[in-house]
């Protein structure tokens, strides 16, 4: 159909399908649930759905099947998208439309939020002046995660649209996806937009804003394998806390520093490192964050085959996490079960492995982690001696979860895979 056909149509709709029509033109992202168009436009679910239906009638829209089964999703067809997005920006009301759809996604991220990492300080200056900040509803951690996977793109697209007009509020809905840390779906969005939320905090010039950003960049970049800029990162993000006499960025920035240094082969220096950061993260306060440092101190004592140390680190670890608040951070107790079960591994007490082993993939499978669930079945392979298909196939679902999250992880299985299963790896080449 041609696009001036398609586009003529338009005239013989009503005023709010005609309105949802310009929404999905000037939407940065794919597509848009049916519930935001709702939000956005000021109509029930079922008048939102109407006005998408009429357009995909039209010709002008498509129905989109959601990438995990859940939901009605909308996106202006691709054949009129440029002339829809300049009826969008020509529009009396474009403007507003798209301010809205923004503050839709920042009360979700901010609702996600509250239930997958409610230790997350958000930045206190965030306003909403269009809706109101509890628009979305998400009573759980699967609904929380679900609307997260499914919003990322447009999460990530709303984020790079914002940052030459409005970097603070770039910025703003860029801190609001700490959630997202272990559910991207989509790597390089997490590198785009984390290095898009530094140049906005650059922008704004506000070093608090700005240490956090590199803290984000670099532990992300550190995901993803690129150890050498992440340590520049994280070296400037503890230049600034340090100038800025922030203990804690201070502490956070040193400590993400030391596991770089780990998967560069420096464990000593990793340990030096890390021990200091546990007692700064005790003293003010911060009960979880001390945890977690010394987890990742056991990180350290394992690859320097100081496995005692490990254990006691791992016990404190155990100690700090298990006296916060109910669930306040399930996904570091997982990664606890699988050092634990690491550690078990490797001093021979293969029982207790893999039982602490199989307890963290549960943990990270009802968390929808892919990263978490790929490091258990890196470990569980270990235990799969005098089966080599079940060995195989353990990393080799590993191999593709690590793939799926972007992590640096992906290239050591995957030459786990030529090395131990060579015929197996020559199959799947």
């Amino acid at each position: 159909m041609a696009v001036s056909g398609s586009l003529a149509r338009l005239a013989g709709l009503d005023p709010e399908t005609v309105r949802c029509f310009r929404l999905l033109g000037g939407h940065r992202g794919p597509d848009i649930a049916v519930e935001a168009v709702a939000v956005v436009l000021g109509c029930t679910v079922e008048t939102a759905a109407r006005c998408g239906d009429g357009l995909v009638a039209a010709g002008l829209a498509e129905q989109v099947t959601p990438a995990h089964g859940v939901g009605v999703r909308y996106r202006v067809h691709p054949a009129v998208a440029e002339p829809a997005r300049r009826i969008a920006d020509a529009a009396g009301d474009g403007e507003a439309l798209w301010q809205r759809l923004v503050e839709w996604l920042l009360a979700g991220a901010l609702a996600a939020g509250h239930v997958i990492s409610p230790y997350h300080r958000t930045d206190v200056m965030i306003r909403f002046t269009r809706l109101s900040p509890g628009v979305v509803r998400l009573p759980s951690y699967d609904a929380a995660a679900g609307w997260l996977e499914a919003e990322q793109r447009n999460l990530a697209a709303a984020v790079a649209a914002l940052a030459e007009g409005a970097p603070l509020s770039a910025w703003q809905l860029a801190d609001c996806l700490e959630p997202l840390t272990h559910l991207w779906r989509v790597p390089g969005l997490r590198v785009a937009t984390d290095a898009t939320a530094l140049r906005c905090a650059e922008r704004v010039g506000d070093e608090a804003r700005i240490t956090r950003a590199l803290l984000r960049y670099g532990e992300t970049l550190h995901h993803h394998g690129e150890l050498a800029q992440a340590l520049g990162v994280l070296r400037a993000a503890r230049k600034v806390a340090g100038r800025r006499r922030d203990e804690w960025g201070w502490a956070a920035a040193t400590e993400a520093m030391a596991m770089v240094a780990v998967d560069l082969d420096q464990a000593a220096d990793a340990c030096y490192l890390l021990r200091g950061q546990r007692h700064i993260f005790r003293a003010l306060g911060d009960r979880r964050r001390a945890g977690l440092a010394e987890l990742r101190l056991a990180d350290a004592y394992h690859a320097c085959d100081r496995y005692r140390a490990a254990r006691e680190a791992l016990r404190s670890a155990g100690t700090l996490l298990g006296a916060l608040p109910a669930v306040p951070d399930r996904y570091t107790r997982g990664l606890l079960l699988i050092a634990q079960g690491r550690l078990a591994v490797t001093c021979g007490a293969r029982e207790r492995a893999a039982r602490l082993l199989f307890a963290a993939l549960t943990a990270m499978t009802s968390l929808r982690s892919s990263h978490g669930q790929a490091l258990v079945l890196w470990r569980l392979a270990a235990l799969a001696d005098g089966a080599p298909d079940l060995e195989y196939a353990r990393l080799r679902r590993a191999h593709q979860l690590f793939i799926e999250s972007g992590s640096r992880e992906a290239g050591i299985v995957a030459q786990l895979l030529a090395d131990r299963c060579p015929d197996h790896a020559r199959g799947t080449a």
